[in-house]
């Protein structure tokens, strides 16, 4: 498994990996992107961005208010590793 972040910009330019646009990545982490403008490449991500986009929900407000007691505890305890993201 990979935590990856994807880009598309203005269908002509694609870039996917696991930097951050923050100082932690550009200076600590070993972060590892791949940047193309090759049309056949981009015409795939962003296929593949439109089904993704297809097959999500848009959570409301409401609903994360009534997310599970123990998701909100989790996010709780998650806050402790705030200062080393």
């Amino acid at each position: 498994m990979m935590h990856a972040k994807l880009a598309l910009i203005d269908s002509s330019w694609v870039s996917t990996g696991s930097a951050n646009f923050d100082p932690r990545s550009y200076f600590h982490n070993d972060e590892l992107n791949i940047s193309t403008n090759k049309q056949e490449v981009i015409e795939n991500i962003s296929t593949f961005l439109e089904n993704s986009f297809d097959d999500s929900h848009c959570l409301t407000y409401e609903e994360w208010q009534q997310r599970p007691f123990t998701e909100r505890v989790m996010g709780q305890l998650g806050l402790i590793f705030k200062p080393l993201l």
